[in-house]
């Protein structure tokens, strides 16, 4: 059988939704993928996956996503939308394409009682092509 594309990105999809159900995976995950600067926020302590998703089923079949809460070193709790988007080829417009799903999770998110201050939600592009990645992940750079 031969798999087309949308096969193989939900495959991916699966296989990185799977990794990052695991706690511990998910906290050493991040703190290796985000800015020092926010990672420094977060404690030693692995996040809390949270169960639910914002993602319609529009979205649903081009992404997964899973909500995090994490614990702050300074105490706090912030809640961590980790959005993820895999692409198998250098995409010029995927900043467009996250601003969409970004404005989508906090419509979602409002719609279903979230109150402001809104959560932040953390755009994840994992790409596993052969080419090099040269295109900006900001949406401002598309301006």
């Amino acid at each position: 059988m031969v798999k087309t594309p949308v096969q193989i990105s939900n495959a991916h999809d699966a296989f990185f939704k799977r990794l990052m159900s695991e706690p511990t995976t998910a906290g050493q995950f991040l703190r290796d993928r985000l800015p020092s600067d926010v990672a420094g926020l977060l404690s030693s302590e692995p996040p809390e996956l949270l169960p639910g998703s914002f993602v319609d089923e529009e979205l649903a079949q081009h992404h997964s996503d899973l909500l995090f809460r994490a614990h702050m070193v300074s105490g706090d709790d912030s809640l961590l939308y980790i959005l993820i988007e895999h692409k198998s080829a250098p995409d010029p417009w995927v900043g467009l394409q996250l601003l969409r799903y970004m404005t989508k999770i906090w419509d979602r998110w409002r719609r279903d009682g979230g109150r402001r201050p809104m959560p932040p939600i953390i755009p994840l592009v994992v790409y596993h092509g052969e080419k090099v990645w040269t295109p900006s992940l900001d949406f401002s750079s598309l301006l």
